[in-house]
């Protein structure tokens, strides 16, 4: 039998680490286009990064259109969308709204902070939900 050549087994690891690397980042990728979708445009945004209210509109249904116990509730992640709260699935209800400071994340921004959580366990990384795919060159 032959021997096994280090070289080869080495080679093949870092071939699979940079095969999955890639996917890891196509998938960021994917992620973040589908949170683009339905994201306020950044001329709407003042110097502040404040936007005016009646600018607002739900990334789902397109719509400005208010009504009792269905605000529009804006993200606090990098994604800079608006819903309803009914066209949320499950609808946020108006006693789940986080109060004061505390911050919403649609479903994308919550997923794609799930995802870098636990890529950034299992890598010791310290990505960030701000951070995008294209961030780095390095692979």
């Amino acid at each position: 039998m032959e021997k096994l050549k280090p070289e080869k087994e080495i080679q093949r690891a870092k071939s699979e680490i940079l095969r999955r690397k890639l996917k890891i980042r196509d998938l960021f990728q994917n992620l973040d286009s589908l949170c683009a979708e339905g994201r306020l445009p950044e001329s709407l945004f003042d110097s502040e990064g404040e936007i005016d209210s009646e600018d607002i509109f739900c990334a789902k249904c397109q719509t400005k259109v208010l009504a009792t116990n269905n605000d529009i509730i804006l993200c606090d992640g990098a994604c800079d969308r608006g819903y309803h709260q009914l066209c949320l699935d499950p609808p946020l209800l108006t006693e789940d709204i986080p109060p004061g400071d505390e911050s919403w994340l649609c479903p994308g921004c919550d997923c794609k902070d799930d995802c870098i959580e636990l890529v950034n366990d299992l890598l010791g990384t310290s990505l960030s939900l701000t951070d995008t795919w294209e961030v780095s060159g390095k692979t």
